[in-house]
C-alpha cells in the first residue's frame, strides 16, 4: 500500500476546504455544489418554490407526479400509510420532495417542533432529492426503502425515528446513492430482532452515507449486507455512529455494532471508511435473537459472498469493547491507517484484542494510535493473525500486548511489545519528588493532565510538582530537570447534527521531539501486494 515518508503524527484534514464542520473537516463524498465525487446543488435544488403543496388532510393520490417540486407541509401525515414514489426525475431536471411550512427558518427537522412527519416512504424511482422530512415509524411500519436498480436519489437533512422497521434500506444494483446530513435513531428497542440503520445490499455502486449520525439503533448502525456481490465505490464517511446507555445489556438492549461489513469492494474501487467517531458499543443482551460482542467495526461474510479490499481510515474509535473485529471468515486485503482507538474494555470473559485480525489475511495496520485498551483484562491491542498481515508504526500507550503478524517501527509506551527489531519501549511513571531522572525518562502529571513529558537533561526533580505547561512542545522546570511534553491530548466534536460537544482523548498529538516522530524510515512502504493498493489512497 501507501508510502509514507512522515510517522505517527495524528491526522488532520488535507481536504480542499469547502463548508468545514466543527471538527474542520470537509467531506469529499456529500452531494453539493462543486462537491469532486457529487456534483448536485443540493441546497439550490431544495429550495425551489413549490409546485404543489400537500396538506395534512390531502390524500397522498392527490400528488401530481408530473410536478418538479412537491412539498409536505407541516404536519402530521401517518394516518396516510406509505407514501411510494414511481415517476422519476431527469439528470438535467431531478425531482424534489421537500418540507414545506410558512416563514420557515430552515431548521433540522431533530430541531423542529413542528415537523412533516410520515410513516414511510419508497423510493421507485431515480433521479431524486428528498429533503427535510420526518420519517417516524410505529408497529411493523416506518422505513425508508430504495428500491433495486434504482439511481441517482440523495436522501437530505431527514430524520428517521421511532419505530420497529425505522431504517434507510438500500437495495440491490442500485448507484449514485447519498444519504447524507441525515439522523437515524432509535429503532425497535425491546424487539429481539435486527432492524439497522442504513442498510446497503449487493451490487451497490457509488452508494455514500456521508455527514449522518445514527445512534441507538437496534441492530447495527450501517450494515452492508451480504448478498452476494462486492460493492463498486462506497463511502461511509464522517459519520456518529454510537450507542447511549439506553440500549446497554440489562435495558432490553439488542444493539449490535456500529458498522457490519458482510461484503468488500474492488481493488480499484474498495470500500471506504474514513473519518467517523463510533463508540459506545457493548454485548448484546442475551435475550436477543441474533448477538455481538459489541465490536465497533466488524466484519462478516457469507459462503456466498466475500469481503475484499477496503480502507478504514482516519476515524476514531472510543468507549466500546473493541474497535476492528474479525470473528469469524477471512477478509482479505484491507488497510487500516491512521485511527485513533482509545477506551475498549474488551469483550467478557474473552480473549479479544482491541484490533483483532485472526481471520483476516493480507491486511495493512499503519500509523494507528492506540490508548488505554483492555487494561482490565490484560488482552492487549492487536492479534494480527496470519503472517501475511502487516503491522507497522502504531504508537500503543496503556495499550497491553500485541501478538502475530508482521510488525516492526511500533512505538510503545506502558505497553508491551511483540518482539519486532525494530521498535522503541518506554515505560511512563507518575512524576516524583526528588528523583534523579536521565534524558529521555518518561513521566506524566499526578493531576493526569493528558500530556506526556520526556526529560531533556539529567538531573533530579524538585521537592514539589511543578506548574505543568500545557502546550505541545513547551517545557518546565522541575529542580535541575527539565521537562518538554511531547505527546498531548486530542479534542473533537462529536453528536455534530443533534447536540454538537466536544471529547478529549489523551496522549494522541505527537511533537516532532518525540522520539517516534521521525521514526519510520524514508523508504518504509508496505509489502509489496497488501491492503488495497500499493499507492497512496
Amino acid at each position: 500500500m501507501t508510502k509514507y515518508f512522515a510517522a505517527l503524527l495524528i491526522f488532520l484534514a488535507a481536504w480542499p476546504s469547502y463548508a468545514a464542520d466543527l471538527n474542520g473537516y470537509t467531506a469529499q463524498y456529500e452531494c453539493r455544489a462543486g462537491g469532486p465525487n457529487c456534483n448536485v446543488d443540493v441546497v439550490a435544488l431544495a429550495n425551489q418554490a413549490c409546485q404543489q403543496t400537500i396538506n395534512p388532510g390531502d390524500a397522498w393520490s392527490t400528488i401530481n407526479w408530473s410536478n418538479n417540486v412537491i412539498c409536505i407541509a407541516s404536519g402530521d401525515h401517518t394516518s396516510k400509510g406509505t407514501l411510494t414514489i414511481t415517476t422519476s426525475g431527469t439528470s438535467g431536471a431531478y425531482k424534489v420532495l421537500r418540507y414545506y411550512r410558512a416563514n420557515d427558518n430552515n431548521d433540522e427537522p431533530w430541531n423542529q417542533s413542528s415537523t412533516a412527519k410520515i410513516r414511510s416512504l419508497v423510493l421507485n424511482a431515480n433521479f431524486w432529492i428528498i429533503h427535510r422530512l420526518h420519517v417516524s415509524g410505529s408497529g411493523s411500519t416506518g422505513s425508508v426503502g430504495i428500491r433495486d436498480n434504482r439511481n441517482n436519489l440523495i436522501v437530505n437533512r431527514l430524520l428517521v425515528e421511532n419505530g420497529s422497521l425505522d431504517q434507510i434500506d438500500g437495495s440491490s444494483n442500485t448507484s449514485d446513492i447519498a444519504i447524507q446530513n441525515s439522523v437515524v435513531r432509535k429503532t425497535g428497542k425491546n424487539i429481539p430482532s435486527d432492524f439497522h440503520g442504513i442498510v446497503t445490499s449487493a451490487f451497490t455502486t457509488r452508494f455514500y452515507v456521508v455527514n449522518n449520525e445514527i445512534y441507538d439503533v437496534q441492530g447495527d448502525g450501517v450494515q452492508i449486507s451480504q448478498s452476494g456481490g462486492n460493492t463498486t465505490d462506497m463511502v461511509i464517511e464522517n459519520n456518529d455512529v454510537y450507542l447511549t446507555s439506553d440500549y446497554y445489556i440489562g435495558n432490553n438492549g439488542c444493539a449490535e455494532n456500529a458498522l457490519d461489513l458482510k461484503q468488500g469492494g474492488q481493488s480499484a474501487n474498495p470500500l471506504r471508511i474514513i473519518h467517523n467517531r463510533l463508540w459506545g458499543h457493548r454485548n448484546t443482551d442475551s435475550s436477543c435473537a441474533t448477538g455481538s460482542s459489541g465490536e465497533e467495526i466488524v466484519f462478516h461474510e457469507a459462503s456466498t459472498t466475500t469481503n475484499n479490499y477496503g480502507l478504514i481510515q482516519n476515524n476514531i474509535i472510543f468507549d466500546g469493547t473493541q474497535a476492528i473485529a474479525s470473528p469469524n471468515f477471512s477478509p482479505d486485503h484491507w488497510s487500516i491507517i491512521g485511527n485513533i482507538i482509545y477506551s475498549m474494555s474488551g469483550v467478557s470473559g474473552d480473549t479479544t484484542k482491541a484490533i483483532d485480525l485472526k481471520n483476516g489475511v493480507n491486511h495493512e495496520v499503519y500509523l494507528n494510535t492506540i490508548v488505554d485498551v483492555n487494561k482490565s483484562n490484560s488482552n492487549g491491542w492487536i492479534n494480527g493473525g496470519a503472517s501475511s498481515n502487516d503491522i507497522r508504526c502504531n504508537a500503543i500507550i496503556s495499550g497491553g500486548s500485541g501478538g502475530s503478524g508482521t510488525q516492526d517501527h511500533n512505538v510503545y509506551y506502558n505497553s508491551t511489545d511483540s518482539g519486532e527489531s525494530h521498535k522503541i519501549v518506554k515505560t511512563a511513571s507518575t512524576r516524583a519528588n526528588l528523583r534523579a531522572y536521565s534524558v529521555g525518562d518518561v513521566v506524566f502529571s499526578a493531576s493526569l493532565n493528558n500530556f506526556l513529558y520526556q526529560a531533556v537533561n539529567n538531573g533530579t526533580s524538585g521537592s514539589s510538582a511543578p506548574t505543568w505547561c500545557t502546550e505541545l512542545g513547551c517545557t518546565i522546570s522541575d529542580g535541575s530537570v527539565t521537562w518538554q511534553a511531547f505527546r498531548g491530548p486530542y479534542t473533537f466534536w462529536r453528536k455534530l447534527r443533534t447536540m454538537p460537544e466536544q471529547y478529549t482523548i489523551p496522549y494522541v498529538k505527537v511533537h516532532a521531539s518525540a522520539p517516534e516522530a521521525n521514526y519510520c524510515p524514508s523508504n518504509y512502504s508496505s509489502r509489496q501486494g497488501n491492503g488495497i493498493s500499493d499507492i497512496q489512497p
